[in-house]
């Protein structure tokens, strides 16, 4: 479309040249945001573009900061579109999508989305904040844990089936639990210490987002890490979320195709792997929340965006202000701004508490502590017993506490008999209390008569017989260096593993500000950026295991040997012995580049093709601006000149 139409509107406002733009267009027709070598751009050129004049625009792209590139370990370059400028930039190519109406209205919804991902996050969170998440000596989950994990989620592994996913321990976890833990990991909100735990500080920021914006967040770990390395499922997964596609209207997949086909964005026709992965793609997104499913009249695939994520939207502070999509690593993702606390519960004299959709997690996270989740969606429900208010004084919150948080967040304040009932229990739970102590045990009691002197006024110890004391935990360090001083180092080093408190996260404290998430994205942390190396689940090209080459890119790079040729002949038209024009048009199909032929009386260009054996020997031109391929002889053309391609914006 952008070879045919010849112009470059999509491109205004970006900081590259004419050849870096055009340059632009084709690779994210031919590769999307899939990384490429310098090389394979030369299959790119097209209708007299050359080779070289394409190298040449990758230099004016890497310049402007619109095109990365990494380093393998042998020093080989991988070139790539960054995945905050790619939506934006695909955007720019695409345009309004034809809808059949009629057949539109025919659609029949064949299976609703999921309550949202954001949810299934928040719940097994929760659960490992409670009961954390010890490991298997090979590594994995306990059976009798994963089980209950996954009465907790609602995405399913049939919503995965047609989504290849590749990580560890695939014979213990199923799909949609190893998709959840990835997405934990990948964030930043679990840490991995021996077992699975909290990440508390990441946790309290993540907590604080609105729920679109989580979406967003999981939605970029998706497109970085669940697609398989096909440039056409990546233009898929991408175009999905642009704006021409609108939360609420349905959309036939057969239409889609369509309209990235006429781009063109996908190749023609699809092959069935990739027509299996799309089907896939919607369904995933429908277990995650994100659309809903449905059926045309003849059966025909359809969906509808329930909540669309707006990834152009990353790339500017400033609306739709092209401008800004050469000032990525200036701006701060507005979509990852903090939410304000403004949503209120409902607590009811039945003990229930009503939750809209529009209450903070962070406000969510000590209800899942203080009251039993019943229902979760729209309007989520909780209910208060005497037994989640014991729960909640294990871990530290006492029913006054749970009073003063109720009364503080609930709409209206609560019941008086709720805040009896809560009174009453607190006279009732944790006037006694069972405590871990360190038991010191002695095998004589000549030694236990040298510590207990040692001991002496200090009363770091409790003797409760002959042999044995109590060690109080605060002392457990300083008793094993006094063992050590009196040559009684115990045989093994006791350690009481205390019980597992549920972090406490206080809304109050503004933990979240908007300079701590600015610092969070640019610091490229976990939970709030894709293509962490804590996930475990990769389909895609791992660009991101590779050192980031940030070494100058200079003309050198993309005319090696350039300094060794004779300068003449890329000077002037001149005439040159046979075999010296050979080992021209040689070093032209080396470079792909064109030269230029004087030809009775008049001047041309053409592109070299390939040499041709024989004698004499031919040359292979497509002609320009004919687009004709000719086989020419020496004695053919008078004059030769090799063309380096120019740009007026690069130098040196």
């Amino acid at each position: 479309m952008i070879m045919q139409s010849g112009t470059l509107q999509w491109a205004e406002g970006l900081e590259a040249s004419e050849l870096g733009k055009l340059t632009l267009g084709l690779i994210i027709q031919s590769y999307a945001g899939q990384p490429f070598k310098l090389e394979q751009l030369d299959k790119l050129a097209r209708d007299g573009i050359s080779g070289a004049e394409l190298r040449l625009g990758i230099l004016s792209l890497v310049r402007a900061g619109i095109v990365g590139a990494v380093k393998k370990t042998w020093g080989e370059r991988l070139y790539f579109i960054s995945d905050r400028l790619y939506p934006k930039l695909q955007e720019r190519l695409l345009g309004p999508i034809s809808q059949r109406e009629e057949a539109v209205d025919q659609v029949s919804l064949d299976r609703e989305g999921r309550p949202g991902i954001e949810i299934d996050l928040f719940r097994v969170l929760v659960w490992v904040g409670q009961n954390g998440l010890p490991l298997t000596a090979k590594g994995t989950i306990h059976q009798k844990t994963l089980k209950r994990l996954s009465g907790l989620i609602q995405l399913e592994p049939d919503d995965l089936r047609h989504i290849p996913l590749h990580y560890p321990h695939r014979d213990a976890y199923s799909a949609n639990i190893a998709v959840v833990l990835d997405l934990l990991l990948a964030l930043g909100l679990f840490e991995r210490r021996g077992s699975w735990t909290v990440n508390e500080p990441a946790a309290d920021v993540w907590f604080r987002l609105a729920p679109s914006a989580m979406r967003l967040a999981v939605y970029r770990q998706l497109l970085t890490r669940y697609i398989p390395a096909d440039p056409n499922l990546q233009q898929y997964a991408y175009a999905l979320s642009t704006e021409y596609i609108q939360e609420g209207t349905w959309y036939f997949l057969e239409d889609i195709i369509g309209w990235m086909q006429r781009y063109p964005m996908l190749t023609h026709p699809i092959s069935e792997v990739q027509s299996t992965f799309m089907l896939g793609w919607l369904e995933m997104l429908c277990g995650l929340g994100f659309v809903d499913l449905g059926l045309g009249k003849e059966g025909e695939a359809a969906f509808r965006w329930r909540s669309r994520p707006k990834l152009q939207e990353q790339t500017s502070t400033a609306g739709n202000d092209v401008n800004d999509v050469n000032d990525v690593n200036d701006v701060m993702d507005t979509r990852y701004s903090p939410a304000a606390l403004e949503g209120r519960f409902y607590v009811q004299p039945d003990f229930e508490i009503l939750v809209p959709s529009d209450v903070s997690y962070l406000l969510r996270w000590e209800l899942e502590l203080c009251a039993h989740g019943m229902t979760y969606d729209a309007m989520s429900v909780y209910k208060i017993s005497r037994e989640s208010t014991g729960r909640a004084l294990e871990h530290g919150r006492t029913p006054s506490d749970l009073a003063a948080f109720l009364e503080k967040w609930a709409a209206s304040g609560i019941p008086d008999n709720v805040r009896n009932a809560l009174r009453q229990w607190g006279k009732e739970l944790g006037r006694t209390s069972l405590e871990e102590r360190v038991l010191l045990r002695c095998s004589d009691k000549e030694a236990a008569e040298m510590i207990n002197r040692y001991d002496g006024e200090q009363s770091k110890l409790e003797r409760i017989g002959p042999l044995d004391f109590i060690v109080h935990h605060q002392d457990l360090k300083e008793i094993h260096k006094v063992l050590n001083h009196l040559n009684l180092t115990p045989r093994k080093s006791v350690h009481s593993e205390s019980s597992i408190i549920y972090p406490r996260l206080d809304p109050d404290f503004p933990v979240a500000s908007d300079s701590l998430i600015k610092e969070a994205v640019q610091m490229d942390q976990g939970y709030l950026s894709p293509g962490g190396d804590q996930g475990w689940i990769f389909s895609g090209t791992a660009v991101h295991i590779y050192e980031r080459d940030e070494e100058p890119m200079a003309l050198a790079d993309l005319f090696p040997g350039s300094d060794e040729i004779p300068q003449a002949w890329c000077k002037e038209l001149r005439s040159y012995h046979s075999s010296t024009a050979k080992a021209l048009i040689q070093q032209a199909l080396a470079w792909r580049t064109k030269i230029r032929l004087g030809m009775k009386g008049k001047v041309t260009e053409g592109l070299p093709l390939g040499l041709l054996s024989g004698n004499p020997w031919k040359v292979e031109v497509l002609m320009l601006p004919s687009l004709q391929v000719q086989e020419l002889s020496c004695s053919e053309w008078d004059t030769l000149q090799l063309l380096l391609p120019q740009d007026s914006c690069i130098k040196g």
